[in-house]
């Protein structure tokens, strides 16, 4: 008896050093690659990263980032790491489902890729990014803030990517002065958007802001184009000015016809792209 514990003690020892061995010596970089191409349809979303390194606690990749054909940025991390299914590489060599935790922007993210053939289904979810130090937000808005929220997104051959979610800000901060905006910057405690994506049209189906200069509620669309200062906005938003709204704004704001309700509230459309929009306010 004493034997047997003794050879399956050793048995385990060997198992466990081969494992660990196998981590560190594997070629899992090229592997990883190889096999993100394999699974990434033609003129679809790129899943790219700088370093693929395989531990006995999963696979973790550096720099992560989903981009789209022209290089804009879906998603992205400082790090994942992956832990995929055995069964999803046995059956077509692609690991989904694949579970992810990650660290960006100072905050934490959750995802988890899964779907069949050239079809993959993307389930994204974050809390705590800090919006000012992010690399997922283009530097023209100048948001500040901490972000939580979730996203569902479906990604399938040579067709747009589809999707929906909800965002939430806190403590956001949105600088205005060069929007050319009566005000230095505009504040918001929370700030909450929910939106569809199809056909590269984003539908804001709600949008909400509160702070002290303003309140803001609407809904709209953006036509997404090549760059975000391109892309076309069709927003219908009711504005309420707040405690701390400065006289050059209540007076911008007396400008705009009123809305139903609530009393004092104002109504403002804006239809334009974003560079149509800037060029406008700052001839005003």
């Amino acid at each position: 008896m004493r034997f047997a514990r003794r050879a399956l003690l050793a048995l385990l020892f060997v198992a466990t050093l081969f494992v660990a061995v196998l981590a560190f010596t594997f070629p899992t970089d090229a592997v990883v690659r190889r096999v993100v191409a394999l699974a990434t349809p033609p003129g679809g979303p790129t899943l790219t990263f700088s370093r693929a390194a395989l531990r006995p606690w999963g696979l973790r990749l550096d720099d992560v980032s989903l981009r789209n054909p022209d290089g804009t940025i879906v998603a992205g991390a400082d790090w994942l790491l992956f832990r995929p299914s055995i069964m999803g590489f046995l059956r077509d060599r692609t690991g989904r489902p694949w579970h992810a935790t990650g660290g960006a922007c100072s905050g934490s993210i959750e995802a988890v890729v899964s779907g069949e053939g050239a079809a993959s289904d993307l389930r994204l979810g974050w809390r705590d990014l800090e919006l000012s130090s992010c690399a997922l937000v283009p530097s023209a808005t100048a948001i500040e803030g901490r972000s939580e929220g979730t996203a569902n997104l479906t990604l399938t051959r040579d067709a747009p990517i589809v999707g929906e979610g909800i965002a939430n800000l806190r403590g956001a901060r949105l600088r205005t002065a060069d929007l050319g905006l009566p005000l230095e910057a505009l504040h918001a405690d929370p700030a909450f958007v929910r939106w569809a994506l199809a056909a590269n049209k984003i539908t804001l189906s709600t949008i909400e802001l509160h702070g002290s200069e303003l309140d803001v509620n609407g809904s709209g669309t953006v036509r997404l184009a090549g760059s975000i200062a391109d892309s076309a906005l069709n927003l219908r938003l009711v504005v309420t000015p707040g405690p701390d709204a400065p006289p050059s704004l209540l007076e911008a704001l007396a400008q705009l016809p009123p809305a139903k309700e609530p009393p004092g509230a104002r109504l403002l459309l804006v239809v334009g792209t974003i560079s149509d929009l800037r060029r406008l306010m700052s001839r005003g």
